[in-house]
């Protein structure tokens, strides 16, 4: 009989973490479920919307270059089943039950497998496919292990951050990262939380505050923070190895707003964390729909540094951006 699960169908919020006018390169960690996001209360991890099916579609198209996204540098065992659990444990609550997890299988109804997780050896085991809305996306996909297999059923990108709770040294373990935004995870695994930030354009307050930080996500929390940018191409992600976005006139038609809602989750003992990282993308047309979002993007947009800019590849067209929004470019 074929499974009927309905797919979710809540449209994606747009978030604008723009909202005070300003442009910043900070933490801006608000504690989930604690702090209010635009005025609503968020506890969840992973999120499951409309959008679910276009998230499986762009995962299973990258894995004939997953070399490119996955990558993993020394990830310890302990370290590796504590992030496995930790990543594991919302799926049933987030997903509304339609993912579910009874500590040896991990199955989705959505996509109409299920699969035997052995947490000590980060192994996938025991592969069963059945029918489900989306399970024709994921008909030929071989999962290369746990980590991956927990990746494959989530719209997020995840990564785990190691920590050496007596020399305070961190660094990148492990990055299943699908959707990057102009950079390779390939340069960022082993590295540290500051080498990581560090060609982040106007990221001073965040380097100098690298320590404290790196003590607070693996010891403090769960965190969501947000990221956002203004870019050319609608995409979820663009690898740097793989997608060029060329110098361009600004056109409103084809600029979207890229925000990036990313969870931080400590694990035990202090040995590190995890992270979780969704991009929503909003068409530029409809956020200058508002009169006061409009003008509150234009605000922040005018406060980017040279630096900022230079980062976002928005030299040449920030100003543009600018005159249109505020009713000056001849496109409006």
């Amino acid at each position: 009989m074929r499974d009927m699960t309905p797919l979710p169908d809540a449209a994606p919020p747009v978030y604008t973490p723009f909202e005070h006018g300003r442009y910043d390169v900070t933490p801006g960690l608000l504690v989930l479920g604690r702090h209010a996001v635009q005025g609503r209360a968020e506890s969840h991890v992973y999120a499951f919307d409309r959008q679910l099916p276009e998230f499986v579609r762009a995962k299973v198209e990258v894995r004939a270059r997953l070399h490119l996204h996955y990558v993993q540098a020394a990830l310890p065992p302990d370290l590796r089943r504590a992030a496995l659990e930790a990543f594991l444990a919302p799926l049933a609550r987030d997903s509304g039950g339609a993912v579910t997890w009874d500590g040896q299988r991990l199955a989705n109804a959505w996509l109409g497998w299920s699969a035997r997780l052995d947490l000590e050896r980060g192994s996938v085991e025991g592969l069963r496919r059945k029918d489900g809305p989306l399970a024709h996306l994921v008909r030929e996909v071989e999962p290369r292990d746990a980590l991956d297999f927990i990746a494959l059923n989530v719209p997020e990108d995840l990564t785990v951050v190691a920590r050496d709770p007596a020399t305070q040294e961190d660094w990148q373990a492990a990055l299943h990262v699908c959707f990057p935004q102009g950079w390779d995870p390939r340069d960022k695994v082993g590295r540290s939380f500051a080498a990581v930030h560090a060609p982040v354009g106007g990221a001073g307050a965040l380097l100098s505050a690298a320590s404290r930080l790196t003590t607070a996500m693996t010891t403090k929390g769960p965190f969501v923070r947000f990221a956002w940018g203004l870019h050319a191409s609608g995409g979820f992600g663009a690898h740097p190895a793989l997608v060029h976005e060329e110098v361009r006139d600004f056109d409103p038609s084809s600029t979207w707003l890229r925000v990036e809602r990313q969870t931080l989750a400590p694990l035990p003992g202090g040995a590190g964390a995890v992270f979780t990282i969704r991009p929503y993308l909003t068409p530029l047309l409809e956020v200058a729909d508002d009169p006061s979002r409009r003008e509150r993007l234009a605000l922040a947009l005018v406060s980017m540094k040279v630096e900022h800019l230079r980062y976002k590849g928005m030299t040449s067209w920030r100003d543009d951006v600018v005159a249109w929004l505020r009713g000056d470019h001849p496109g409006r």
